[in-house]
């Protein structure tokens, strides 16, 4: 993966669609040489099917549905995952139901493949680099900590299941190399940089990089408890459970509420820790779910709402984000992605999971019991976490094998036996679905491992003409990806491009240039197709810019085109101000300073406190002075507190 230009999602998703095709044609293998057939439904069955409806209807009415469908190479979540994922799901619940031993087997390969991305955790993103940042395979520190909180949990409930010494010993090793990881724990205690008297006066320095998912694990532990006690044949046992777990679910509200008070102290902590613009997007989801009440705007379309309802006031935040991809709130993400009717979906989901994985009395046969509860403690334990970050492929993976095992676990069932008779016509189903399968294995697999292959080649090449060819077969391969991947790509080779400056000459020139006209020709092709993403006009617009640059000459036709693009980015966001400082860097390529001028005080009134942009009027009063636009920045840098 070290070799993909997407290294953390991407071929995660291609590898996740890949096993769950594999699987569907074994399980269709099997079916046709059964001389009877019979299936059993649950109502975990029927909602996840309500779901899966309602965010497809939801993602074809939305704002982009190949974004929803197809996604972006770089996050690795799109809808071809989910209707994988959820296949998935329901081939776990057969295997579940088929052999509850199953169940114990699978949680514990994936808790010991957790163990090995913890070790790498130590490591940071380096082998060479020990204790830093927190990195691993699966991600940075946030996507590793939500996929360490579900192992954590499997691997706590194996040590109650398995009743040898050994068994539990060896988990028990697993279970504190997790717990002691830089994602929970704060290694500079061990490393003597952190005091224990200050860990006693702020008991949240021992907390790692992964906040919120810690969080979460507490919240696992707290419902583990509660329903262990719930689970109790004995009464009083039972009372005491429902009163833990009802002060967990009022401490949860009031926590909430204080999080949302701007006054309160926890309020004042979370945003020195995240900065404001949490609370900014989650602002914004709010008004465009008020905008799309009943669909919402399409599967992981939020990044177009982030433009829409923009609010300038992310840029005095401590993480100023031009882009947002996710409002960082599981609730305030489907409310805008896919309305109500996918919020209530999705909710209604896992409160089936929650009512499948109460108990059943053979369980105290078999030992299950333990790891029903340790299934209901990860689900609210995803479930909190994720209101402070979102879903990756990889949570989504152990969120379906949580709603499978939930399937495999659950005592509502309807059995329906295939009448003799119809065997033949659903065996003969059956093969098609394994011809389809297998085709599905070319489309979503072969072709986006070439592709992807093209992605990681193109901005190692130092051949420009081979780099060309590459450039241009890109997102030709297969379904996925889109213009803001082709985009970001082109910002790549922007940067390279900035860096190189000085090495561009007579001889190399032409090349450069004819480089950028395949990279804007490649953007100009996708927009087409997905004609509301920003980020494509403002990459094509700098591109442009540095291609005039380059060619040491004005040409009408593309300075047009760069105008153009600029229009287009601000008519999308109009209050964003790194667009009128483009459009204004536009106007420095034509000499007229004056609009250049105006394009930056427009800038600087949308975000006065944003320090980037007097940066930029003070860098361009160098090239051309202009006493009356310097008074102006002087006032309100002083207006501002805005340090030179």
């Amino acid at each position: 993966m070290k070799n993909s230009l997407f290294t953390f999602c991407s071929p995660k998703r291609i590898m996740m669609i890949m096993i769950t095709l594999i699987m569907v044609i074994l399980f269709l293998s099997v079916i046709l040489v059964e001389k009877k057939l019979s299936f059993r439904f649950t109502p975990i069955h029927l909602i996840l099917g309500v779901f899966i409806i309602i965010i497809t209807i939801s993602s074809v009415y939305g704002i982009d549905p190949i974004n929803s469908f197809f996604g972006r190479w770089r996050d690795g979540i799109n809808l071809v995952l989910i209707y994988m994922l959820a296949i998935f799901a329901l081939l776990i619940g057969f295997l579940v139901k088929q052999n509850i031993l199953f169940l114990p087997k699978i949680l514990l390969f994936s808790f010991i493949s957790s163990i090995f991305v913890a070790l790498i955790s130590y490591t940071g993103d380096s082998w060479l680099t020990i204790f830093k940042n927190g990195a691993s395979t699966i991600g940075n520190s946030s996507y590793t900590g939500a996929y360490l909180l579900f192992n954590i949990c499997f691997g706590f409930g194996l040590f109650f299941y398995y009743s040898k010494i050994w068994p539990k010993i060896l988990i028990a090793i697993g279970f504190l190399i997790i717990i002691f990881s830089p994602l929970f724990f704060n290694i500079n205690i061990l490393m003597g940089k952190i005091a224990i008297s200050e860990v006693i006066g702020n008991p949240f320095l021992l907390l790692g990089q992964a906040n919120a998912a810690a969080l979460g694990v507490v919240v696992s532990f707290l419902v583990i408890i509660s329903f262990y006690f719930i689970f109790s044949s004995k009464k009083i046992k039972k009372i005491i459970g429902l009163i833990i777990f009802f002060i967990l679910l009022g401490g949860i509200v009031y926590t909430g509420s204080q999080l949302t008070e701007v006054n309160s102290p926890l309020y004042k902590v979370y945003v020195e820790q995240k900065g404001e613009n949490r609370f900014i997007a989650w602002d914004i989801a709010e008004k465009s779910f008020s905008d799309n009440l009943l669909l919402g705007s399409g599967f992981h379309n939020f990044s177009y709402n982030y433009q829409k309802y923009f609010n300038p006031f992310i840029f005095n935040s401590r993480i100023p984000e031009a882009y947002f991809a996710q409002p960082h709130n599981i609730i305030l993400e489907y409310a805008s992605n896919n309305g109500i009717l996918g919020l209530v979906s999705f909710l209604a989901l896992l409160f089936f999971v929650f009512v499948g994985l109460f108990k059943d009395k053979k369980d105290e046969e078999k030992n299950i019991k333990n790891l029903r509860i340790i299934m209901i403690g990860v689900l609210f334990g995803y479930f909190i976490q994720n209101l402070f970050g979102f879903d990756t492929p990889i949570t989504y993976l152990l969120l379906f094998l949580v709603i499978g095992i939930a399937i495999g676990l659950s005592k509502k069932e309807w059995v329906f036996e295939m009448p003799d008779k119809q065997n033949i016509v659903f065996k003969v189903l059956a093969s098609v679905f394994i011809m389809l399968s297998f085709l599905a294995l070319f489309i979503f697999v072969i072709f986006p491992i070439r592709e992807l292959k093209h992605w990681a080649k193109a901005p190692a090449l130092d051949n420009v003409e081979e780099k060309i060819i590459i450039i241009n077969k890109m997102q030709k391969i297969s379904l996925f990806g889109g213009v803001w991947d082709s985009s970001f790509l082109a910002s790549k080779f922007y940067s390279s491009y900035v860096q190189k400056f000085k090495e561009i000459n007579d001889t190399n020139r032409h090349l450069y240039v004819k480089e950028i006209d395949s990279l804007i020709n490649q953007i100009e092709e996708d927009i087409k197709k997905q004609p509301n993403e920003i980020r494509s006009y403002i990459v094509m617009s700098q591109l442009i810019n540095m291609q005039m640059n380059i060619e040491k000459k004005v040409d009408e036709q593309k300075w047009n085109k760069l105008y153009d693009y600029l229009m287009k980015a601000r008519g999308i966001n109009p209050y964003n101000p790194e667009v009128l400082i483009f459009l204004s860097q536009t106007y420095v390529l034509k000499k007229d300073f004056e609009n250049a001028y105006i394009s930056a005080r427009q800038a600087i009134e949308i975000a006065p406190f944003y320090k980037k942009l007097y940066d930029y009027a003070n860098n361009l009063m160098t090239i051309k002075p202009n006493p009356e636009f310097q008074k102006y920045i002087d006032s309100m840098s002083v207006q501002f507190d805005i340090l030179p």
